[in-house]
Parts: structure tokens; C-alpha cells; sequence
């Protein structure tokens, strides 16, 4: 009984090697084969898609830096953006460009959103400070005494 557990043991164990063996050479031939064929033009026409892209982020980072702090700047920007999602639409190899396009639109409008709410806080700080200062005034002037000369 013995023997026959061993036997079924050992091969299990030399079954499980050769798996592994020719699961390990699959994988490195996939990665070392030769491409057979020539890309068509649909891989032609996403390969240069995703060139685009990654120019356009690079650009649209650069201008996104330069008018960080301006509203309008980044209205436009947005409005940049829906064009493109507009000429994209119906492009199946445009995807990527889309949910990039989508993403963008997203931040920038965080970002206006962030921009007019401090706009909000600093009005409102400037409008309590002149409000403070004219109520010193009036404490200063309603008390009856006069500043002494020095």
C-alpha cells in the first residue's frame, strides 16, 4: 500500500514539474516569437492615436501649470476638450483620448469650482475686515475724546 502512494506521489510530483515546464516556455516563447504579420490599419491608426495623446498631455500640462489660478483660461481648456471628445465621438480607437478628454474636464472643473470658492472666502474676508474697521472708526470718533497731539 505503501509503494502505491509512493508511486502515485512521484508521479504527481514529476506531473507537476512538466506543468510548470512547458507552462514557463510558453510564456518565454510568446515574449521572444517574431511578429508574423504587419500591423494593419486600424493598429497603424491607434498607435498614432496614443502618440497624439501622449503629446497633447504633455502639452495640456504645460498649459494647465501656466493658468493654474485663472478661471477663464480654464473654461477654455474644457471647451478644448469637448471639441475634441466631439470629432472622437463614434472612433472606437479613440478611447483612451475620450476618458482622458473626460478626466481632464473633470479636474478643471474642480479646479474653477476651488478658484471661485476662495474667490467667495476672500470677498467675504475683505468685506468683514472693512466692516471691522469701520466699526473702530465709529467707536473712535462716538467716544467723545479727542486723540492727544504727541
Amino acid at each position: 500500500m505503501k509503494k502505491i502512494f509512493l508511486a502515485f506521489g512521484a508521479t504527481a510530483v514529476v506531473l507537476g514539474i512538466t506543468v510548470w515546464i512547458v507552462v514557463a516556455y510558453s510564456v518565454w516563447y510568446a515574449n521572444t516569437k517574431p511578429v508574423v504579420h504587419a500591423p494593419g490599419a486600424v493598429e497603424e491608426g491607434a498607435t498614432a492615436l496614443h502618440a497624439q495623446l501622449l503629446q497633447s498631455e504633455q502639452r495640456e500640462g504645460e498649459i494647465e501649470k501656466q493658468y493654474w489660478n485663472a478661471p477663464g483660461k480654464l473654461q477654455i481648456l474644457i471647451d478644448a476638450h469637448k471639441q475634441r471628445m466631439a470629432k472622437l465621438d463614434g472612433n472606437p480607437t479613440g478611447g483612451e483620448i475620450l476618458v482622458h478628454d473626460q478626466q481632464a474636464i473633470a479636474r478643471l472643473g474642480k479646479r474653477i469650482g476651488d478658484l471661485y470658492v476662495q474667490e467667495k472666502a476672500h470677498e467675504a474676508a475683505v468685506a468683514a475686515a472693512a466692516e471691522r474697521a469701520a466699526e473702530q472708526n465709529d467707536d473712535d470718533s462716538g467716544n467723545g475724546t479727542t486723540p492727544q497731539p504727541q
